[in-house]
């Protein structure tokens, strides 16, 4: 291939969001475009930025923020960014609009060779190139809703929706959970031992003696057993969508429960009696409130057990700092107007007769 003539670097930057979401955007057809483009308009590609199964939605993607990152810094000397269309780049209207901010502003020509974009073009339009970035908004935001709609329906039939299946289970080939014989027996170790007051150190030791592993392949942490003590499948309820959805950024809340996840008893089989579940839940709570008893240095013996008498919430141990001096009290959770009462007097009422 001769590239004397060759005097244009650019930069090609793809995006790939998922298989079912393809609608010929693999990465190997936009890297033909980009490909077919360059050499039909005598352009030398400099550098090439990959996003693999990343939303266009927002713009935490390592590949994008990189190209930007080699722009700002002049890591590269390419002032053209080369795109198969203007939904790879983005799927936010806002986000598409700051960005062709920031490419005018650093001199930066963008060309979306599908839309027929060039802003170095006579006939470039910022308002058309606003209403492509609507429209492939509205595309990504009816391929959510369907596809949201299909998980749903699958989870209202129990399925198993992608994914490593919880330690003990196996899908079959409806999609369906079965006991997995092999793994099964280490969910029910480890309730056994903790129902009989065994803590999360001695189990981790127990696991490791047997060899259990993982799904990962890893020995068990501490947050991997309160996953498991904690997970109503294994007292046979099928749940899903029960954490929070991703915020702007991408990023999700694990701890952060819907108000309205599904739930369905006895939609699969359980592993651990579901009264033997729930007093695993109880005892669980009954060790939080022992811990959140310690704030500190300091010791409070009724945190979680004092209570608003209008309310019925906790009261919790609290140090207030006055004239220079240090009280213990306890105070309210609540806005009910019940005054904070101090740790020794509260103490003597309690605790003598």
């Amino acid at each position: 291939m001769n590239t004397s003539k060759k005097t244009q670097l650019a930069l090609v930057y793809i995006r790939y969001s998922s298989h079912a979401q393809d609608n010929g955007n693999s990465p190997a057809a936009q890297m033909t475009c980009a490909e077919n483009y360059t050499e039909a308009h005598q352009m030398t590609i400099e550098q090439i930025y990959h996003d693999y199964a990343k939303t266009g939605r927002n713009t935490n993607r390592e590949g994008y923020q990189q190209m930007k990152n080699d722009i700002l810094s002049g890591k590269v000397q390419a002032k053209i960014v080369v795109v198969r269309a203007l939904d790879r780049l983005h799927r936010n209207t806002g986000n598409q609009i700051e960005d062709l901010k920031w490419m005018e502003s650093h001199g930066i020509r963008l060309i979306a060779v599908n839309d027929s974009i060039d802003t170095a073009s006579e006939d470039y339009s910022k308002f058309a190139t606003i209403v492509k970035a609507a429209a492939a908004e509205e595309t990504s935001d009816n391929i959510s809703k369907n596809t949201r709609a299909a998980l749903l329906e699958s989870a209202r039939q129990c399925r198993h929706l992608g994914g490593v299946p919880p330690i003990g289970y196996t899908v079959n080939e409806a999609g369906l959970y079965e006991i997995d014989p092999l793994t099964a027996p280490i969910v029910r170790d480890i309730y056994t031992l903790y129902s009989s007051g065994m803590g999360y150190s001695y189990i981790k030791k127990h696991l490791r003696e047997k060899g259990y592993k993982t799904t990962g392949g890893n020995d068990f942490s501490d947050t991997a057993i309160h996953t498991i003590l904690t997970n109503q499948k294994y007292k046979g309820t099928y749940t899903y969508d029960r954490t929070a959805a991703k915020d702007s950024d991408g990023h999700r809340n694990s701890h952060k429960i819907k108000p309205d996840p599904i739930e369905i008893p006895d939609g699969m089989p359980a592993i651990i009696e579901p009264a033997r579940f729930d007093k695993v839940q109880e005892k669980l709570a009954q060790n939080r409130r022992r811990t959140a008893s310690r704030t500190g240095k300091n010791y409070y013996a009724l945190n979680g057990f004092t209570r608003c008498p209008k309310c019925g919430k906790p009261f919790s141990g609290n140090v207030n700092h006055s004239n220079g001096h240090k009280y213990l009290q306890y105070r309210r959770s609540c806005d009910c107007g019940i005054p904070a009462c101090g740790q020794t007097s509260w103490h003597r009422l309690c605790f003598t007769q």
